[in-house]
């Protein structure tokens, strides 16, 4: 009896963890060029909500920054195409694959 209430024990413990760990969630400031109105900030915001793994998402025309939300266990990259592909530019792109491999790890 003992030896099945420990092993059912540390099964739960083990699945807390997981889950724990599965919902952690990062916050990243990405900083972009060629936004100009409220219109360019809805349909980056529209646009990069789309992207896997993303939860929230602020842009800030005035200051040229896009504040993603995201599960730790996806990347950024994805967000950055998308960007990219609306004909945006973002700064430091490579800096911020770094940053987020450092987070990550």
């Amino acid at each position: 009896m003992f030896m099945k209430t420990t092993i059912t024990t540390l099964i739960i413990i083990f699945l807390v963890i997981q889950l724990s760990l599965a919902g952690e969630k990062l916050k990243t400031l990405i900083p972009v060029k060629g936004m100009r109105c409220r219109s360019c900030a809805r349909m980056i915001e529209k646009t990069v909500l789309k992207v896997t793994g993303i939860e929230h998402v602020t842009v800030n025309v005035d200051l040229g920054t896009v504040a993603v939300e995201y599960d730790s266990t996806r990347s950024l990259s994805d967000a950055i195409k998308a960007i990219t592909r609306m004909g945006y530019k973002v700064v430091n792109a490579d800096s911020l694959a770094k940053t987020e491999k450092n987070i990550n790890h």
